[in-house]
């Protein structure tokens, strides 16, 4: 189990009481924001999530899954 206080520099992530959080001293971006808007809204499914230098560029929702 990881030390409750631990900051991951690259993410800006924070651990503390078992679970990892974002650092006050980084705010969501714009695309982080969205992103997270899409997923609450998502009733169920799938999502693929593209990312570029840390941050999400596109999101691809899964239409369609026929299981035979």
């Amino acid at each position: 189990m990881l030390k409750t206080g631990i900051v991951d520099k690259v993410s800006g992530m924070d651990y503390h009481k078992g679970c990892w959080a974002l650092s006050k001293n980084k705010p969501l971006t714009t695309r982080e924001a969205n992103l997270i808007r899409i997923i609450r809204t998502t009733r169920y499914g799938e999502i693929k999530i593209i990312i570029q230098e840390g941050q999400p560029v596109r999101v691809e929702e899964i239409k369609k899954s026929i299981k035979l």
